[in-house]
Formats: structure tokens, C-alpha cells, sequence
């Protein structure tokens, strides 16, 4: 439409010398949208092209509480603090750090948990956040052969590419020469049988100069580890509730246990108590069993 009113008014294309500058613009504008996805062209004095790909992303998947949102360019909370953007995410955007959970960030931004949620599932539509599970040194992870397999052929044809450079210095340590490529795979290697904990103990114990956290992070977002997570069922779902330690659990606690479809990460963060003190709760429970998986 753009072009036939410009044709119209100015013979842009009629002309020569504009009709020269087209196969110019035609290109210019291919590169752009490649690239970034969106371009402005000025076609003459009077006129500009807007043009933006409009890519139809999956349905995010509903925000839990005990999920930590991770950012996935470096910028953004100063990219979206200063744009016309509505006060509940300038309220939570400083608290995105990748450490804190939906439900963490709630209470440092004094904002209503499903008001997080909705924000969160914005900035995870738009691929701004990622989300990952709360990092705890209990945590137990399985490796994901193909993940591992693509992170060992991208070392072996990019050995000294920016992104494998990238990768090395966001696991490693800050101020510190940062890891080699096999020492990080080589820890991925022994995630099978250990919880995070105990990598992290080996990592100090080596001088490694890898940060756990970070590792795990990486590894999670980028396919290369699976959590184990532990799950509270009740063995017998058809009776009611029994014991003074689940009738003393807060209602929707109960309603958890009941379901049986909730994992320790969920406990944790809504009674705010560590996971050893979540494996002590439910421990001498003789009606609840434990699934890993």
C-alpha cells in the first residue's frame, strides 16, 4: 500500500533515478529483517518503509512459584525500566536475577503472587526471561545425552568461538581465568549419582574455577541437564488425612499432599523452609511415600 501511494504521489517508481535506488532497497531491507526482524527504510524525503516479521511464539506454559526466572539478554533491566512499560514489572524487574523464584520476587516487590505470574509469563513469551528450577545443593540432575553430544560438537568445530568463550566466562568464576572447555564437560559427566552439593565440594576442592549455580543454570537452559525432582504422594489418596503433622500443615498444603502432583521445590518455597527441613516434615509420615523422577 505504502509504495502504491508513493508511486502515485512521486512516480517513484516510474522515475530512473528512484527506480535505481530500488533493487538497493529491496536489499537492504532482506538484510534487516534477517537480522533483527524489523527495518525502516526511507524511500525519499517525505517517506519511510516500517516493516517487522510477525512470528507466531508457542503459548508460554503457566508460571509456578517455585520457578526461577533467568534473564536472557544482560540489559534488561535497564532496557525495560525506562520504556513505557506498567508499574507491577518496574516493581519485580530488579529482582530478576536468575537466583530469586516467582515466589521470592513477590515478596522483595511487595506485588501479589499472581500478578508475578502474569508479568513473568509475558517476559517469557517474548524469550526476555527464561526459567529454570530454585538452586538448592541438594538438587540431583540427570544428564541429557543429546545435550551433552551438541555441547561436545560445537566444541570440536568452534573451539575458539565468541559463544564458546561466552559460555566459559558466564560458568566461571568472576575475576578469575575462566574454565576450560574440558573441565566443563568433564563435570558434566559426573552430575549421575551426585547431588549438586557435592559437585561443588569437588569443584573447591580441585580449584575449578567454576561456579556451580552458573553451571547448573547453563546446563538446565540449554539442554544438557534434567532436575530429579521429588515428589510427595499420599499411598492410600482415598482416605483422609491422618497424623498431627499433615493436619497441621496449612489448608492448602493439605490440598498439595492430597493431589500429589506438586514437588519438594513447591513445599519449599510456599512453607519458606530448606529441603532438609522439608525431608524432615514429611519424613515420619508413614502415609506419605517419596517419588523420584
Amino acid at each position: 500500500y505504502t509504495l502504491k501511494v508513493v508511486e502515485l504521489e512521486s512516480e517513484f517508481i516510474y522515475h530512473q533515478n528512484s527506480k535505481d535506488r530500488l533493487r538497493v532497497i529491496i536489499a537492504d531491507m532482506y538484510r534487516k529483517l534477517n537480522a533483527y526482524g524489523q527495518c525502516s527504510v526511507a524511500l525519499d524525503e517525505a517517506n519511510t518503509l516500517h516493516l517487522k516479521v510477525n512470528v507466531n511464539l508457542p503459548e508460554p506454559p503457566e508460571i509456578m512459584l517455585h520457578q526461577v526466572p533467568v534473564p536472557c539478554i544482560a540489559e534488561l533491566v535497564s532496557s525495560l525500566m525506562f520504556t513505557e512499560s506498567d508499574l507491577c514489572l518496574r516493581a519485580i524487574l530488579p529482582h530478576i536475577n536468575g537466583v530469586n523464584s516467582v515466589f521470592r520476587i513477590s515478596q522483595l516487590a511487595r506485588v501479589e503472587l499472581w500478578m508475578v505470574c502474569v508479568a513473568v509469563r509475558h517476559l517469557y513469551y517474548y524469550r526476555l526471561v527464561t526459567l529454570v528450577d530454585v538452586f538448592q545443593y541438594g538438587n540431583e540432575y540427570r544428564v541429557l545425552r543429546e545435550g551433552l553430544q551438541a555441547l561436545f560438537i560445537k566444541y570440536e568445530h568452534e573451539k575458539n568461538s565468541a559463544q564458546m568463550s561466552k559460555m566459559l566466562s558466564y560458568v566461571g568464576v568472576v575475576s578469575k581465568p575462566p574454565p576450560s572447555v574440558e573441565e566443563v564437560i568433564a563435570l558434566y559427566c559426573m552430575f549421575p549419582g551426585k547431588t549438586a552439593g557435592q559437585l561443588d565440594t569437588y569443584v573447591q576442592t580441585r580449584g575449578i574455577n567454576v561456579t556451580t549455580r552458573r553451571l547448573v543454570a547453563f546446563g538446565v537452559i540449554n539442554g544438557i541437564l534434567k532436575r530429579i525432582h521429588t515428589y510427595v504422594v499420599l499411598r492410600d489418596p482415598s482416605k483422609p488425612l491422618e497424623g498431627a503433622r499433615l493436619c497441621s500443615l496449612p489448608a492448602k498444603v493439605q490440598q498439595m499432599v492430597k493431589e500429589g502432583s506438586h514437588c519438594y521445590d513447591e513445599y519449599c518455597s510456599i512453607l519458606l523452609m530448606p529441603r532438609t527441613a522439608v525431608d524432615n516434615l514429611f519424613a515420619k509420615c508413614p502415609e506419605i511415600c517419596l517419588i523420584r523422577r
